[in-house]
C-alpha cells in the first residue's frame, strides 16, 4: 500500500511540474516577446529622431525663429529610411521633414509672445531668458546625438539606440545643472530694466535703471541678493526637476515632427513604429525563435528542443509555406544618399545695420582707439520689424565729465558743422515702425553729438 501511495505522489508531482514548466514556458515567452516589441518601438523613436536630426529643423539658434522672429534658410535634403540589402546595392525609402511646417514651436512661441508684449517686465524677461536658453542647449544636445547615430545602421539604431539615448539623457540632466547656473547670473541684468511702455499696445521700450533711480536700484540689488539664495536652494530642489521636464520636452518635440515621403504622404512616428515591425520581422523572428529553443531546453529537456529546432529550420526554408521568416521590401526603392546633416543659416545674420549719423562713422576713423570709450553716443539701429530684445548689460553708475583733456587731438571739422544739416540715411522706402525707430534714433544722435561736442570743447 506505502508502495503505490508513493508512486501516485510522485505521478502527482510530476504532472505538478510539468503544469508549472508549461506555465513557466509561456509566462517567460510572453515576457521576452513583449520586451522584443518594446525594444523595438522605442527603439523606431530613436530611429526617427536621427532622421529629423539629419533635416537640421530643430530650434537649436537662440537667435532665430521660434526664439526670435529671424526665419533660418534650412537645406532641404532626402533622407533614407527603411534600408534594405538588395540585389548587393543598399537601397532606401526616402522622405524629408520641411522647414516650414516642422519649425514652430508651442512652448518656445509661447515665451517670444511673453517677452514681446507691451507689459512685459524685467523679471519675467529673467525667467523666459533661462528657459529659452536651457531649451536651445538641450535641443542642440540633442540634435548632435541623433545626427551622430544617424550614420549607424538602422538595426543598430533600433537595438542600442534607446541605451545611449538614456546614457546620454543622464549625463545630460548633470550638465544642464551647471548651464543653468550659468544663465542663472548671466541674466541678473533683466533686474536692471524697466519697461517704459505704458500704452499697452507694440512693444516693450527698456529703459536702464541707474543710480537717478535709488529706490529701483536698491531693489534691483536686493533681488539679486534672492535670486543668489534661491539658486542655492534650487540646485537641490527644483532645477534639477526642471532640467528632467526640459529633456523629456525637448525629447517629446522631435517625436511629434512631420516629414513626407516621396509620394507627399505624411510620414510620423507612427508610420516609423509600424516599419520597424513590419520590415525587420525576419530578424524579429530569428530572435524569438532563439528565445523558444532555450526556454525549450530549460522547462522540458534536449529531446523537445531538438523537435522545435527542426520545426524552425523548416518554416525558415519555407518548407512549411507559412512566410514567417519571409522579409518584406518597401515600395519606391532607390538607391542611399548621403546621410550628411542639412545646412542651416539664421537670416538674422543678414540684417542691416543703420548708422544713425554718418558723421560717427568718420569720426570712428579718424579719433581711432578713443571714440569706441563713447560708443554708447552712436546708438546703432537694427533694420528688423521683429523687436526683439537681447539680454541688456547692467548699467554701471554714471560719471559726470566735468574736464576732458585731449593731448594732442584736433577735432575733426565735421563735429564742428551745424548738426541740424547733417544729411540723415533716406527713409522713404521702410515701413512705418521701422521709420520710427530710425527717426528716433536720428534725434537720439544729434543730442548726443551736441553732448559730444560740449565735453571736448570744455
Amino acid at each position: 500500500m506505502s508502495s503505490n501511495n508513493n508512486e501516485e505522489e510522485e505521478q502527482e508531482t510530476k504532472q505538478m511540474d510539468q503544469a508549472s514548466n508549461i506555465l513557466n514556458f509561456i509566462k517567460n515567452l510572453v515576457i521576452i516577446t513583449l520586451a522584443i516589441l518594446i525594444v523595438i518601438i522605442v527603439g523606431s523613436f530613436i530611429v526617427f529622431s536621427c532622421k529629423v536630426a539629419q533635416t537640421n529643423v530643430l530650434p537649436t539658434d537662440i537667435h532665430c525663429y521660434p526664439y526670435t522672429s529671424a526665419i533660418s534658410t534650412v537645406q532641404q535634403v532626402s533622407i533614407n529610411i527603411n534600408d534594405h540589402l538588395v540585389e548587393g546595392k543598399n537601397l532606401s525609402q526616402k522622405i524629408k521633414f520641411p522647414y516650414e511646417a516642422n519649425s514652430s514651436n508651442f512652448i518656445l512661441d509661447f515665451l517670444r509672445r511673453l517677452r514681446l508684449s507691451p507689459n512685459a517686465f524685467g523679471v519675467e524677461n529673467y525667467f523666459i531668458a533661462i528657459l529659452e536658453g536651457i531649451f536651445s542647449f538641450n535641443y542642440s544636445a540633442f540634435n548632435t546625438l541623433f545626427d551622430g547615430l544617424n550614420y549607424l545602421p538602422e538595426i543598430i539604431v533600433l537595438l542600442i539606440g534607446p541605451v545611449i539615448t538614456v546614457i546620454f539623457s543622464t549625463i545630460l540632466s548633470l550638465v544642464d545643472l551647471f548651464y543653468l547656473g550659468f544663465l542663472w547670473f548671466k541674466n541678473f541684468s533683466w533686474f536692471f530694466q524697466e519697461n517704459e511702455n505704458k500704452s499697452g499696445t507694440g512693444s516693450p521700450s527698456w529703459k536702464p535703471i541707474t543710480l537717478e533711480q535709488p529706490l529701483n536700484y536698491l531693489l534691483s540689488i536686493f533681488l539679486m541678493f534672492i535670486f543668489f539664495l534661491l539658486f542655492i536652494v534650487g540646485l537641490f530642489t527644483f532645477l534639477p526637476i526642471l532640467s528632467s521636464v526640459v529633456i523629456l520636452t525637448c525629447f517629446i518635440t522631435i517625436l511629434t515632427r512631420t516629414g513626407l515621403t516621396n509620394n507627399n504622404e505624411k510620414y510620423t512616428l507612427l508610420n516609423c513604429m509600424k516599419d520597424s515591425l513590419k520590415y525587420n520581422k525576419k530578424g524579429i523572428m530569428i530572435i524569438l525563435s532563439i528565445t523558444i529553443l532555450l526556454l525549450s531546453y530549460q522547462y522540458f529537456g534536449p529531446i523537445l528542443a531538438v523537435v522545435c529546432l527542426a520545426c524552425i529550420l523548416l518554416l525558415y526554408f519555407n518548407v512549411i509555406p507559412l512566410s514567417i521568416f519571409t522579409s518584406t521590401l518597401p515600395s519606391n526603392l532607390s538607391e542611399v544618399v548621403s546621410d550628411k546633416q542639412a545646412s542651416k543659416k539664421c537670416n538674422y545674420e543678414q540684417k542691416t545695420s543703420v548708422q544713425s549719423n554718418n558723421t560717427s562713422n568718420s569720426l570712428q576713423k579718424k579719433i581711432g582707439g578713443f571714440l569706441p570709450k563713447f560708443s554708447s553716443l552712436f546708438p546703432t539701429v537694427n533694420v528688423v520689424e521683429t523687436y526683439d530684445t537681447p539680454i541688456p548689460p547692467i548699467p554701471y553708475p554714471s560719471v559726470k565729465i566735468d574736464k576732458l583733456k585731449l593731448p594732442n587731438l584736433k577735432l575733426p571739422e565735421e563735429v564742428l558743422i551745424k548738426f541740424p544739416d547733417i544729411k540723415l540715411p533716406g527713409i522713404s522706402q521702410v515701413s512705418e515702425p521701422v521709420t520710427k525707430a530710425v527717426i528716433g534714433a536720428q534725434d537720439r544722435t544729434i543730442k548726443n553729438l551736441n553732448k559730444l561736442d560740449k565735453v571736448l570743447k570744455s
